[in-house]
């Protein structure tokens, strides 16, 4: 008896650490800026030369749908910045190059809201753009 509850534990331990290497690598080769984890859609923003990216992609729409639960992680490689969303309430703690920051909420308001960065007139420069709640 004491042999099988042994066994048992030790087939659970190693497969749960099985599970959790392959799961960790998958998720990590997907290579993804915009995708779905736990129900949440995160974006991977960074910010250099006054405009935010995303996948490579100046200032670009950012969609999303009403209810949806939404997660931004930004990093800033070059400058100080944050990112902000208007009509929201939502931001980042501005952020020196080189780190990162997140922001969590819900999509409660449909619509179209500007994204951006409220330090200095980063924003008048460039560093703008459109969070569009469907």
């Amino acid at each position: 008896m004491n042999k099988l509850l042994i066994g048992l534990i030790i087939a659970l331990i190693v497969g749960t650490g099985l599970f959790a290497f392959f799961y960790k690598s998958s998720a990590d080769m997907t290579g993804k800026t915009v995708f779905e984890e736990d129900n949440v859609k995160v974006f991977e923003v960074d910010s250099a030369n006054l405009k935010f990216y995303i996948n490579g992609v100046e200032n670009p729409d950012m969609k999303v749908k009403m209810g949806d639960m939404v997660r931004v992680n930004f990093k800033s490689s070059e400058g100080y910045h944050d990112w902000v969303l208007e009509g929201y309430n939502v931001s980042t703690v501005k952020i020196n190059p080189g780190n990162t920051a997140s922001v969590g909420f819900v999509a409660d308001k449909k619509g179209t809201f500007s994204y951006y960065c409220s330090v200095g007139k980063h924003r008048q420069n460039g560093m703008e753009g459109n969070f569009i709640v469907e």
